[in-house]
């Protein structure tokens, strides 16, 4: 709808405060100092269920020879609509990797295995 209008999407914490980074991982402890130490909202989206997804998603990338949280950006950043990205980097390094997401090629076989991943299905919703 957006793109169709010329509408331009902000993302905010498109990396799903930190989950889309690789930060966490499944069977290993929460990194001491990270966010998820003292932010319940982010304790409550590292579930089994998210955690095994994170880590499909890792070997998925591997294979672009690049690391998660690039991919993760690249991906919001394939839809024209999308006109800026909020990611709250805390350290210049995050932030350099963060902009390698502009050189990251979404191939449509990597977009075929994200969307049954994710089990999506496209719609078209029709109003009036």
């Amino acid at each position: 709808m957006c793109e169709r209008h010329g509408v331009g999407i902000v993302s905010f914490s498109p990396l799903s405060q930190g989950l889309l980074t690789g930060k966490y991982r499944q069977g290993q402890a929460i990194p001491e100092g990270s966010r998820a130490t003292y932010q319940d909202k982010i304790q409550a989206m590292l579930t089994e269920e998210n955690l095994e997804k994170v880590e499909a998603l890792i070997k998925t990338f591997d294979r672009l020879d690049t690391d998660l949280a690039s991919v993760s950006l690249a991906w919001a950043l394939r839809k024209s609509a999308i006109s800026c990205l909020i990611t709250g980097a805390t350290k210049p390094e995050r932030l350099e990797n963060n902009l390698k997401a502009l050189a990251v090629e979404i191939t449509p076989e990597i977009e075929q295995e994200i969307d049954a991943l994710f089990e999506f299905k496209k719609f078209n919703r029709k109003i009036g």
